[in-house]
């Protein structure tokens, strides 16, 4: 019988060279013999001793400005098992390019250089490289003022451990074997010495993995102040160096900058008004309250014993689909954040996140997400979940993406008319349907992501037709910070989220 903590699964001894509990181990798993032969009984380490373990995601400050010293040493370098994601030529020729716009007096290139210093160091020189760049960062000053271009500058570094990535890989591995038996036979023949981990066990690899060595997971930490810019980083495979302002940047220019911004496109008519200044010590606050976030969601989500069905044997499908749920989230609010140039894009991909998140994650349609009444309650819920200081660096988009949803009943054009307190349309059979405002809202935003399939839908849907014929369809630009918002409810949630992964599972092959 399984302990209350395990999960059953079904791997030949003759993995990994035949040292499968080497396997486990590099999984941050407590691996002991099933009932059967290839039978294993496997659950977390990392979680369990928490005071032993160095948790799944880490940042660490390196330096700021109230530190009497720099704490760069504490950088490692990569692992030696993953490929950079540039190759050298890449690079140099990218340090040739920046080099001759670094005088044009503009700002993008003297940061895309930190991006490429950082990425392009070679393990050894990784403590100097980044050291150097916050020196540049530090002094970097306007030619005719002695004040700073940024007043406090702080560099934090975040870090996946590799037992995280090597988790990721066990669905597929699992998978391979139920799909092709023929490579167990293989492999008891010794046929398979030439055969590698990525070549062999490739499941959906470019869908659910590859963020936990880029910066996927830091993105919408990143973008949350879009269209402004609070920090610059830079990639190291499965970590990030972050370089935090200590203020909040214009991150567009007022004009297109490239030909390509030139053709047509449903561009902004203003951008935002600058939001809220960031506190001193407020950006090296969000990185760490972000890694902590991520350390939770990833120990549950990582964690095979998630994915028990009611014999408790485990279900590679589910964890597989779970975490390219988590990448393509993350992937879904950085985009729509960043789109700012076109704000149709954004729209689509806004429509696309909250779908992703309300289905997934929440539990529901993405409408109800879409409430003025359930975005106030989840914006409450989230601000009691984080210091104020880390709140107004997280949320200043936010609070104007909730308040924006309320403007949207600014359309509903024959409410307006009529001095109505509800919206009452007309249904197909004659009967008229009255809508408070904020439910109203969720219909309309409901049936212009329905849209997305075509107008009317794939029944005609008359009901998702006649809200459209009450509004003048005009969105406020800020509602493409909602999936930031419901991302951060995920964040905030992690036993509700594990308890929903948990039912899932539990109700498969349940007799």
């Amino acid at each position: 019988m399984v302990s209350s903590d395990s999960v059953s699964v079904t791997l030949p001894g003759e993995l990994y060279g035949g040292q499968i509990n080497a396997l486990f181990e590099r999984m941050g798993l407590d691996a002991r013999h099933g009932a059967e032969a290839g039978a294993w009984e496997l659950r977390d380490s990392v979680a369990r001793r928490p005071w032993a373990e160095r948790a799944l995601v880490e940042a660490k400050t390196l330096a700021a400005p109230w530190f009497r010293d720099d704490r760069f040493d504490l950088l490692t370098p990569p692992s030696d098992e993953i490929h950079p994601a540039m190759s050298r030529d890449e690079l140099q020729e990218g340090h040739r390019t920046i080099d001759a716009r670094l005088n044009s007096g503009s700002l993008a290139p003297f940061l895309y250089k930190i991006q490429l210093d950082i990425l392009a160091a070679a393990d050894a020189d990784l403590i100097d490289a980044s050291r150097t760049c916050h020196e540049k960062l530090t002094k970097l000053g306007f030619s005719d003022v002695q004040e700073a271009v940024f007043p406090c500058v702080t560099a934090h570094w975040l870090s996946i451990d590799n037992r995280l990535y090597a988790r990721s890989k066990l669905p597929a591995i699992v998978m391979r074997f139920e799909h092709d038996p023929v490579l167990l036979d293989q492999l008891r023949r010794g046929g398979a010495d030439e055969l590698t981990e990525r070549s062999v066990f490739a499941s959906s690899e470019a869908l659910a993995g590859p963020g936990l060595l880029t910066d996927t997971y830091a993105g919408p930490l990143l973008a949350c102040r879009a269209p402004d810019v609070w920090a610059v980083h830079g990639q190291r495979l499965g970590s990030t160096v972050i370089f935090s302002f200590g203020t909040a940047i214009n991150g567009v220019a007022p004009i297109p900058v490239e030909p390509l911004q030139l053709l047509p496109r449903d561009a902004p008519i203003q951008w935002p008004e600058q939001r809220a200044a960031v506190a001193e010590r407020a950006c090296a606050e969000a990185v760490d309250w972000w890694a902590m976030r991520l350390n939770q969601m990833f120990t549950y989500l990582s964690d095979p014993t998630s994915y028990r069905d009611a014999n408790d044997c485990y279900l590679p499908y589910h964890h597989q689909n779970w975490m390219m749920n988590a990448e393509e989230l993350f992937n879904r609010v950085t985009s729509s954040l960043l789109s700012w140039r076109d704000q149709y894009g954004a729209r689509i991909l806004t429509f696309s996140a909250l779908d992703l998140v309300s289905e997934a994650f929440l539990g529901g349609d993405m409408g109800a997400l879409c409430d003025p009444a359930r975005a106030r309650k989840s914006l409450g819920e989230v601000k009691e979940a984080m210091p104020a200081s880390v709140a107004g660096v997280l949320l200043p988009n936010v609070e104007a993406a909730v308040s924006s949803l309320s403007n949207v009943a600014d359309g509903f054009f024959i409410k307006e008319h009529r001095n109505t307190e509800t919206v009452d349309f007309v249904k197909s059979d004659g009967q008229v349907e009255s809508l408070t405002p904020d439910k109203a809202i969720a219909a309309v935003l409901r049936a212009r992501r329905n849209a997305t399939h075509g107008f009317g839908g794939k029944s005609g849907e008359p009901r998702v037709t006649r809200i459209l014929a009450q509004h003048d369809g005009k969105l406020p630009p800020e509602l493409v910070y909602l999936p930031f918002l419901y991302l951060l409810s995920v964040l905030c949630n992690p036993d509700r989220i594990r308890q929903r992964i948990e039912r899932q599972c539990r109700a498969v092959n349940r007799a």
